[in-house]
Protein backbone atom coordinates (compact mmCIF):
# COMPACT_ATOMS: atom_id res chain seq x y z
CA UNK A 1 0.00 0.00 0.00
CA UNK A 2 1.44 3.27 -1.31
CA UNK A 3 0.48 6.36 0.93
CA UNK A 4 0.75 9.46 -1.29
CA UNK A 5 1.53 12.39 0.59
CA UNK A 6 0.09 16.11 -1.30
CA UNK A 7 3.15 18.14 -0.31
CA UNK A 8 1.25 21.44 -2.22
CA UNK A 9 -2.46 21.11 -0.29
CA UNK A 10 -0.47 20.76 3.51
CA UNK A 11 1.51 23.85 2.48
CA UNK A 12 -1.54 25.31 1.02
CA UNK A 13 -3.55 24.58 4.31
CA UNK A 14 -0.21 25.72 6.45
CA UNK A 15 -0.59 29.07 4.66
CA UNK A 16 -3.97 29.86 5.27
CA UNK A 17 -3.52 28.95 8.73
CA UNK A 18 -0.68 31.42 8.84
CA UNK A 19 -3.30 34.40 6.55
CA UNK A 20 -5.52 33.44 10.31
CA UNK A 21 -2.28 34.60 12.16
CA UNK A 22 -1.20 37.83 10.43
CA UNK A 23 -4.86 38.94 11.14
CA UNK A 24 -3.62 40.21 14.16
CA UNK A 25 -3.15 37.18 16.40
CA UNK A 26 -1.35 37.24 19.86
CA UNK A 27 1.37 35.25 18.09
CA UNK A 28 1.58 37.79 15.27
CA UNK A 29 1.65 40.66 18.06
CA UNK A 30 4.30 38.77 20.07
CA UNK A 31 6.69 37.86 17.24
CA UNK A 32 6.44 40.21 14.42
CA UNK A 33 9.37 41.63 13.37
CA UNK A 34 10.19 37.98 13.01
CA UNK A 35 6.87 36.89 10.67
CA UNK A 36 8.17 39.55 8.41
CA UNK A 37 11.02 39.17 7.99
CA UNK A 38 10.63 35.53 7.55
CA UNK A 39 8.05 35.98 5.25
CA UNK A 40 10.04 38.31 3.10
CA UNK A 41 12.28 35.54 2.73
CA UNK A 42 10.30 33.13 1.79
CA UNK A 43 8.38 35.27 -0.93
CA UNK A 44 11.60 36.34 -2.41
CA UNK A 45 12.66 32.84 -2.71
CA UNK A 46 9.09 32.00 -4.20
CA UNK A 47 9.31 34.59 -6.74
CA UNK A 48 12.80 34.09 -7.80
CA UNK A 49 12.32 29.92 -8.22
CA UNK A 50 8.96 29.29 -8.17
CA UNK A 51 6.00 31.81 -8.86
CA UNK A 52 8.43 34.45 -11.26
CA UNK A 53 5.91 36.64 -13.21
CA UNK A 54 2.79 35.91 -10.92
CA UNK A 55 4.56 37.58 -8.44
CA UNK A 56 4.37 40.79 -10.48
CA UNK A 57 1.60 42.30 -9.26
CA UNK A 58 1.62 42.41 -5.54
CA UNK A 59 5.76 42.62 -5.92
CA UNK A 60 4.60 46.11 -8.06
CA UNK A 61 2.18 47.28 -4.78
CA UNK A 62 5.05 46.57 -2.13
CA UNK A 63 7.91 48.05 -4.17
CA UNK A 64 5.71 51.31 -4.58
CA UNK A 65 4.73 51.45 -0.67
CA UNK A 66 8.28 51.17 -0.14
CA UNK A 67 9.50 54.03 -2.28
CA UNK A 68 6.40 55.88 -0.39
CA UNK A 69 7.48 55.37 2.73
CA UNK A 70 11.44 56.66 1.66
CA UNK A 71 10.26 59.53 0.27
CA UNK A 72 7.73 60.23 3.76
CA UNK A 73 10.89 59.41 5.79
CA UNK A 74 13.02 61.96 3.97
CA UNK A 75 10.34 64.83 4.23
CA UNK A 76 8.32 64.44 7.57
CA UNK A 77 10.44 61.81 9.43
CA UNK A 78 8.85 58.91 11.80
CA UNK A 79 7.83 56.08 9.29
CA UNK A 80 10.13 53.36 8.94
CA UNK A 81 10.96 49.34 7.25
CA UNK A 82 9.05 47.93 9.66
CA UNK A 83 5.80 50.01 9.23
CA UNK A 84 6.21 49.17 5.40
CA UNK A 85 7.08 45.21 6.27
CA UNK A 86 3.55 45.31 7.68
CA UNK A 87 1.97 46.65 5.31
CA UNK A 88 3.18 44.22 2.57
CA UNK A 89 3.79 41.33 4.77
CA UNK A 90 -0.14 41.79 5.25
CA UNK A 91 -1.27 41.34 1.48
CA UNK A 92 1.93 38.98 0.10
CA UNK A 93 1.47 35.82 3.03
CA UNK A 94 -2.27 35.68 1.24
CA UNK A 95 -0.94 36.27 -2.41
CA UNK A 96 1.94 33.07 -1.70
CA UNK A 97 -0.78 30.52 -0.05
CA UNK A 98 -3.12 31.57 -2.72
CA UNK A 99 -0.53 30.91 -5.74
CA UNK A 100 0.56 27.70 -4.15
CA UNK A 101 -2.75 26.24 -5.99
CA UNK A 102 -4.27 28.92 -7.18
CA UNK A 103 -7.86 27.09 -7.85
CA UNK A 104 -8.07 25.05 -4.45
CA UNK A 105 -7.32 27.87 -2.28
CA UNK A 106 -10.84 29.36 -2.13
CA UNK A 107 -12.52 26.56 -0.66
CA UNK A 108 -9.80 25.79 1.46
CA UNK A 109 -9.57 28.83 3.47
CA UNK A 110 -13.23 28.00 4.17
CA UNK A 111 -12.49 25.14 5.39
CA UNK A 112 -9.61 26.26 7.71
CA UNK A 113 -11.55 29.04 8.92
CA UNK A 114 -14.43 26.29 9.96
CA UNK A 115 -12.03 24.36 11.27
CA UNK A 116 -10.46 27.65 13.80
CA UNK A 117 -14.43 28.25 14.08
CA UNK A 118 -15.17 24.77 15.70
CA UNK A 119 -12.22 25.00 17.92
CA UNK A 120 -12.98 28.56 18.93
CA UNK A 121 -16.20 27.52 19.89
CA UNK A 122 -15.36 24.50 21.77
CA UNK A 123 -12.44 26.80 23.89
CA UNK A 124 -15.22 29.45 24.28
CA UNK A 125 -17.73 26.97 26.29
CA UNK A 126 -14.81 25.70 27.95
CA UNK A 127 -13.60 28.53 29.16
CA UNK A 128 -16.90 29.70 30.53
CA UNK A 129 -17.82 26.68 31.82
CA UNK A 130 -14.17 25.66 33.18
CA UNK A 131 -12.04 28.53 33.10
CA UNK A 132 -9.36 26.99 35.30
CA UNK A 133 -8.93 23.64 33.13
CA UNK A 134 -8.92 25.78 29.88
CA UNK A 135 -5.60 27.84 31.04
CA UNK A 136 -4.02 24.70 31.83
CA UNK A 137 -4.92 23.02 28.52
CA UNK A 138 -3.69 26.21 26.63
CA UNK A 139 -0.37 26.90 28.63
CA UNK A 140 1.00 29.88 27.16
CA UNK A 141 0.60 32.86 29.10
CA UNK A 142 1.28 36.39 28.39
CA UNK A 143 0.58 39.84 29.90
CA UNK A 144 0.12 42.62 27.25
CA UNK A 145 -0.17 46.22 27.90
CA UNK A 146 -3.26 47.64 26.47
CA UNK A 147 -2.17 51.46 25.18
CA UNK A 148 -5.53 52.69 24.88
CA UNK A 149 -6.95 51.72 28.29
CA UNK A 150 -3.78 51.67 30.24
CA UNK A 151 -3.70 48.36 31.84
CA UNK A 152 -2.04 45.17 31.27
CA UNK A 153 -4.29 42.03 30.02
CA UNK A 154 -3.09 38.76 30.61
CA UNK A 155 -3.71 36.03 27.51
CA UNK A 156 -3.52 32.41 27.65
CA UNK A 157 -2.89 30.76 24.81
CA UNK A 158 -1.59 31.47 21.16
CA UNK A 159 -1.43 28.55 18.25
CA UNK A 160 -5.16 28.28 18.05
CA UNK A 161 -6.49 30.15 20.90
CA UNK A 162 -6.35 32.76 23.07
CA UNK A 163 -8.03 33.20 26.27
CA UNK A 164 -8.38 36.34 28.61
CA UNK A 165 -10.42 37.15 31.32
CA UNK A 166 -9.18 40.61 31.28
CA UNK A 167 -11.87 43.74 30.19
CA UNK A 168 -15.01 41.75 29.92
CA UNK A 169 -13.31 39.11 27.41
CA UNK A 170 -14.03 36.01 29.94
CA UNK A 171 -17.80 35.42 28.35
CA UNK A 172 -16.86 35.97 24.50
CA UNK A 173 -14.62 33.91 21.88
CA UNK A 174 -12.18 36.03 20.80
CA UNK A 175 -10.38 33.06 18.52
CA UNK A 176 -6.16 33.64 18.56
CA UNK A 177 -6.77 36.86 18.61
CA UNK A 178 -6.39 39.36 21.83
CA UNK A 179 -10.27 40.99 21.46
CA UNK A 180 -13.32 39.75 19.24
CA UNK A 181 -13.59 42.91 16.85
CA UNK A 182 -9.78 41.25 14.75
CA UNK A 183 -11.59 37.86 14.98
CA UNK A 184 -14.14 39.44 12.22
CA UNK A 185 -11.68 39.80 9.64
CA UNK A 186 -11.20 35.97 8.57
CA UNK A 187 -14.90 34.95 9.60
CA UNK A 188 -16.16 38.07 7.52
CA UNK A 189 -14.13 36.68 4.58
CA UNK A 190 -15.50 33.35 4.96
CA UNK A 191 -18.35 34.30 4.95
CA UNK A 192 -18.67 36.77 1.98
CA UNK A 193 -17.08 33.58 -0.37
CA UNK A 194 -19.61 31.17 1.05
CA UNK A 195 -22.55 33.39 0.36
CA UNK A 196 -21.47 35.68 -2.59
CA UNK A 197 -18.55 33.31 -4.66
CA UNK A 198 -20.36 29.61 -4.25
CA UNK A 199 -18.77 29.08 -7.95
CA UNK A 200 -15.39 29.16 -6.45
CA UNK A 201 -15.35 27.20 -3.41
CA UNK A 202 -15.86 23.39 -4.93
CA UNK A 203 -18.15 22.91 -1.90
CA UNK A 204 -20.80 20.24 -2.17
CA UNK A 205 -24.60 21.98 -0.65
CA UNK A 206 -24.23 19.96 2.43
CA UNK A 207 -21.08 21.92 2.95
CA UNK A 208 -21.96 25.50 2.10
CA UNK A 209 -24.66 24.96 4.91
CA UNK A 210 -22.26 23.32 7.34
CA UNK A 211 -19.88 25.84 7.39
CA UNK A 212 -22.25 28.98 7.07
CA UNK A 213 -24.09 27.68 10.13
CA UNK A 214 -20.36 27.31 12.28
CA UNK A 215 -19.41 30.19 11.01
CA UNK A 216 -22.83 32.19 11.75
CA UNK A 217 -22.56 30.41 15.72
CA UNK A 218 -19.05 31.66 16.00
CA UNK A 219 -20.23 35.49 15.20
CA UNK A 220 -22.56 35.30 17.24
CA UNK A 221 -20.14 34.04 19.73
CA UNK A 222 -17.88 37.07 19.84
CA UNK A 223 -20.64 39.19 20.78
CA UNK A 224 -18.76 42.11 18.86
CA UNK A 225 -20.92 45.14 17.53
CA UNK A 226 -18.05 45.00 14.52
CA UNK A 227 -19.03 41.71 13.62
CA UNK A 228 -22.61 41.90 13.86
CA UNK A 229 -23.11 44.85 11.82
CA UNK A 230 -20.71 43.34 9.00
CA UNK A 231 -22.92 40.07 9.07
CA UNK A 232 -26.04 42.16 8.99
CA UNK A 233 -24.88 43.77 6.24
CA UNK A 234 -23.98 40.66 4.07
CA UNK A 235 -26.83 39.42 4.77
CA UNK A 236 -28.90 41.89 3.64
CA UNK A 237 -27.01 42.16 0.72
CA UNK A 238 -27.39 38.53 -0.09
CA UNK A 239 -30.85 38.62 -0.23
CA UNK A 240 -30.88 41.79 -2.61
CA UNK A 241 -28.40 39.60 -5.28
CA UNK A 242 -30.13 37.53 -8.01
CA UNK A 243 -27.37 35.41 -9.93
CA UNK A 244 -28.45 31.71 -10.89
CA UNK A 245 -25.29 30.89 -9.36
CA UNK A 246 -26.78 31.35 -5.91
CA UNK A 247 -28.47 28.78 -3.91
CA UNK A 248 -32.39 30.18 -3.29
CA UNK A 249 -32.80 27.69 -0.75
CA UNK A 250 -29.86 29.42 1.12
CA UNK A 251 -31.45 32.40 0.52
CA UNK A 252 -34.51 31.13 2.25
CA UNK A 253 -33.14 30.08 5.12
CA UNK A 254 -31.12 33.61 6.04
CA UNK A 255 -34.28 35.02 5.80
CA UNK A 256 -35.92 32.89 8.42
CA UNK A 257 -32.87 32.92 10.48
CA UNK A 258 -32.99 37.01 10.19
CA UNK A 259 -36.67 37.15 11.33
CA UNK A 260 -36.18 34.23 14.37
CA UNK A 261 -33.23 36.29 15.24
CA UNK A 262 -35.37 39.74 15.07
CA UNK A 263 -37.75 38.16 17.02
CA UNK A 264 -35.40 36.95 20.07
CA UNK A 265 -33.71 40.06 20.43
CA UNK A 266 -36.83 41.88 20.54
CA UNK A 267 -38.13 39.70 23.36
CA UNK A 268 -34.74 39.44 25.10
CA UNK A 269 -34.41 43.46 25.47
CA UNK A 270 -38.31 43.31 26.36
CA UNK A 271 -37.29 40.93 29.75
CA UNK A 272 -33.94 41.60 30.38
CA UNK A 273 -33.81 45.63 29.16
CA UNK A 274 -30.28 47.20 29.90
CA UNK A 275 -28.77 43.84 30.83
CA UNK A 276 -30.11 42.42 27.29
CA UNK A 277 -28.02 41.38 24.39
CA UNK A 278 -29.06 44.07 22.50
CA UNK A 279 -28.26 46.66 24.91
CA UNK A 280 -24.64 45.51 26.20
CA UNK A 281 -23.73 44.50 22.62
CA UNK A 282 -25.39 47.30 20.53
CA UNK A 283 -26.46 50.37 21.97
CA UNK A 284 -24.28 50.34 25.03
CA UNK A 285 -21.54 50.35 22.12
CA UNK A 286 -23.16 53.49 20.03
CA UNK A 287 -23.50 55.29 23.42
CA UNK A 288 -19.59 54.88 24.42
CA UNK A 289 -18.70 57.22 21.80
CA UNK A 290 -17.04 60.17 24.16
CA UNK A 291 -14.45 61.12 22.16
CA UNK A 292 -12.95 62.54 25.30
CA UNK A 293 -12.86 59.30 27.52
CA UNK A 294 -9.94 57.56 26.44
CA UNK A 295 -10.52 54.98 28.73
CA UNK A 296 -13.72 53.73 26.79
CA UNK A 297 -13.42 52.28 23.41
CA UNK A 298 -15.94 54.31 21.12
CA UNK A 299 -13.94 57.13 22.48
CA UNK A 300 -10.52 55.93 21.79
CA UNK A 301 -11.73 55.05 18.08
CA UNK A 302 -13.38 58.39 17.51
CA UNK A 303 -10.54 60.43 18.53
CA UNK A 304 -8.01 58.40 16.28
CA UNK A 305 -10.22 59.05 13.74
CA UNK A 306 -10.28 62.11 14.15
CA UNK A 307 -6.53 62.45 14.58
CA UNK A 308 -5.99 61.08 10.84
CA UNK A 309 -8.60 62.81 9.46
CA UNK A 310 -7.00 66.34 10.35
CA UNK A 311 -3.77 64.78 9.70
CA UNK A 312 -4.76 64.19 5.99
CA UNK A 313 -5.46 67.76 6.02
CA UNK A 314 -2.59 69.16 7.17
CA UNK A 315 0.14 66.98 5.47
CA UNK A 316 -1.67 65.39 2.67
CA UNK A 317 1.79 64.03 1.27
CA UNK A 318 2.05 61.95 4.52
CA UNK A 319 2.93 62.74 8.36
CA UNK A 320 4.83 59.62 9.03
CA UNK A 321 3.16 59.14 12.41
CA UNK A 322 0.44 60.46 14.79
CA UNK A 323 0.93 62.16 17.66
CA UNK A 324 -1.10 60.06 19.68
CA UNK A 325 -0.16 56.50 18.55
CA UNK A 326 1.37 55.60 22.10
CA UNK A 327 -2.32 56.32 23.51
CA UNK A 328 -4.91 55.31 21.22
CA UNK A 329 -5.88 52.50 18.37
CA UNK A 330 -8.05 51.60 15.75
CA UNK A 331 -8.95 53.95 12.18
CA UNK A 332 -6.33 51.35 10.40
CA UNK A 333 -8.53 52.14 7.11
CA UNK A 334 -7.54 55.92 7.58
CA UNK A 335 -3.71 55.54 8.91
CA UNK A 336 -2.25 54.76 5.33
CA UNK A 337 -3.54 58.14 4.33
CA UNK A 338 -1.68 59.76 7.29
CA UNK A 339 1.24 58.02 7.11
CA UNK A 340 2.06 57.80 3.84
CA UNK A 341 -0.66 60.42 2.05
CA UNK A 342 -3.33 60.73 -0.01
CA UNK A 343 -1.98 59.13 -3.41
CA UNK A 344 -0.41 55.54 -1.94
CA UNK A 345 -3.96 55.32 -0.05
CA UNK A 346 -5.67 55.84 -3.57
CA UNK A 347 -3.47 53.67 -4.97
CA UNK A 348 -3.99 50.75 -1.97
CA UNK A 349 -7.88 51.67 -2.22
CA UNK A 350 -8.23 51.07 -6.10
CA UNK A 351 -5.60 47.57 -5.63
CA UNK A 352 -8.16 46.52 -3.23
CA UNK A 353 -11.12 47.03 -4.89
CA UNK A 354 -10.63 47.01 -8.51
CA UNK A 355 -11.32 42.83 -8.59
CA UNK A 356 -14.77 43.63 -8.22
CA UNK A 357 -15.09 45.61 -11.17
CA UNK A 358 -12.44 43.42 -12.94
CA UNK A 359 -14.35 40.29 -12.60
CA UNK A 360 -18.00 41.64 -12.89
CA UNK A 361 -18.90 40.70 -9.80
CA UNK A 362 -21.61 42.76 -9.21
CA UNK A 363 -22.39 46.63 -7.61
CA UNK A 364 -24.66 44.66 -4.33
CA UNK A 365 -21.37 42.89 -3.75
CA UNK A 366 -19.15 45.52 -4.21
CA UNK A 367 -20.84 47.69 -1.95
CA UNK A 368 -21.06 45.06 0.82
CA UNK A 369 -17.16 44.05 0.84
CA UNK A 370 -16.96 47.68 1.09
CA UNK A 371 -18.94 48.36 4.17
CA UNK A 372 -17.51 45.43 5.71
CA UNK A 373 -13.85 46.35 4.89
CA UNK A 374 -14.23 49.94 5.94
CA UNK A 375 -16.51 49.10 9.32
CA UNK A 376 -13.65 46.55 10.18
CA UNK A 377 -11.03 49.43 9.27
CA UNK A 378 -12.38 52.10 11.39
CA UNK A 379 -12.80 49.78 14.39
CA UNK A 380 -9.19 47.89 14.25
CA UNK A 381 -5.69 49.51 13.21
CA UNK A 382 -4.76 47.68 9.82
CA UNK A 383 -5.27 48.41 6.19
CA UNK A 384 -4.83 45.44 4.69
CA UNK A 385 -6.79 42.23 6.70
CA UNK A 386 -5.74 39.03 5.24
CA UNK A 387 -8.40 37.21 5.94
CA UNK A 388 -10.61 39.89 3.60
CA UNK A 389 -8.05 39.97 1.31
CA UNK A 390 -8.28 36.97 0.09
CA UNK A 391 -11.49 38.27 -1.56
CA UNK A 392 -10.23 40.06 -4.01
CA UNK A 393 -7.23 38.14 -4.35
CA UNK A 394 -8.93 35.43 -5.24
CA UNK A 395 -11.89 37.37 -7.98
CA UNK A 396 -8.86 38.76 -9.49
CA UNK A 397 -7.34 35.78 -10.41
CA UNK A 398 -9.72 32.96 -10.42
CA UNK A 399 -11.60 33.80 -13.89
CA UNK A 400 -11.86 30.55 -15.78
CA UNK A 401 -10.98 28.84 -12.98
CA UNK A 402 -14.40 28.27 -10.94
CA UNK A 403 -15.45 25.74 -9.73
CA UNK A 404 -19.66 24.88 -9.75
CA UNK A 405 -21.18 23.10 -6.58
CA UNK A 406 -21.44 19.57 -6.88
Amino acid sequence: MIIRIDVKQIIQYLAIYFIAVFSGSIMFVLNQSAFLYGLLVIYTISAIFRFRFRMKEPMLLSGFLLLSVFFVRMISGGIGVETWLLYSGQFLIVYYAYLVDPPKFAGRYVKIVTLLSVISLGCWLMQIIMPDVLKIILQSRVDLYNKSQTYTTTYYGQLLYTFSEGSGLGIRNAGMYSEPGRYQGILHGAIFMLLFMQEYLGLSKKQLYTYLIIIFVTIASTQSTTGYLGLFVMLIGFLLVNRETIDKRVKRAILFIIFALTLFLIYDFYRNGANSLLASVVIGKLEDTDITDMASSGGARLRMIELCINSIIEKPWGAGTLQADGNVVSAGVLRLFAYLGIIPGIVATVWLFRPFIKANIGVIELIVFAFVYINLGLAQTYFFYPGLLAVPIVLNHCRGTKHLLM
